[in-house]
């Protein structure tokens, strides 16, 4: 199994060999989906194949994917994980806050409320600086949120104008023309970094 886990799918005499099952998933997390019901249902087996691979949670048996202890330790090893939770997780903001810690681009998979959460938003994207795609469209339309943003990644103005571009065109910034809102996000972003500076000992 060490070569390749995914010999699970052809070793059908060894789908329920929790020992060898194990071994499996540590190679090749998806090779979960090839094991026994009851070892779908194994929580450190499932978590070792989540370890390896966080699409791996697909496979896992439905109970442990509404589990809010298992969940918050299956995003602790991926965040990505965060997508096969039961939807009621996806609204847990400490479950989701963990996931977008572990990957920000798990964002993608929150409840709509904590796309809008700055909180939840600001970590993701310091984990990932993409992840700011998948933030509800009032934040990237909210220029005193995109600057601290901006402060966080240290990014330029041409980063923002990408990401905030892809917001719905029904904001206020989305309503500009694209020179107008050059200049707005510059001069904006200049001013505050100048009396974030001015603001320090």
């Amino acid at each position: 199994m060490r070569q390749c886990g995914l010999a699970l799918k052809f070793a059908r005499e060894h789908q329920a060999d929790r020992n060898l099952v194990l071994e499996a998933v540590r190679e090749c997390g998806l090779s979960l989906k090839y094991a026994t019901e009851p070892l779908k249902a194994d929580r450190e087996l499932v978590l070792e194949a989540v370890r390896q691979r966080g699409l791996a949670l697909k496979h896992a048996a439905a109970p442990l994917k509404a589990d809010r202890a298992f969940m918050l330790e299956a995003v602790r090893q991926n965040g990505w994980a965060l997508k096969f939770a039961a939807e009621p997780l996806k609204a847990d903001r400490e479950l989701v806050l963990e996931a977008v810690r572990q990957n920000g681009q798990a964002l993608e998979f929150a409840a709509k409320p904590l796309k809008a959460d700055h909180l939840v938003v600001l970590e993701a994207v310091r984990q990932n600086g993409w992840a700011l795609y998948w933030a509800a469209e009032s934040l990237k339309t909210d220029l005193q949120f995109m600057h601290v943003v901006a402060l966080r990644r240290n990014w330029d103005v041409t980063r923002l104008l990408f990401l905030t571009r892809r917001a719905d065109a029904t904001g206020p910034l989305a309503a500009l023309p694209e020179d107008a809102l050059e200049l707005v996000l510059r001069f904006y972003i200049r001013d505050r970094a100048a009396e974030h500076l001015r603001s320090l000992p």
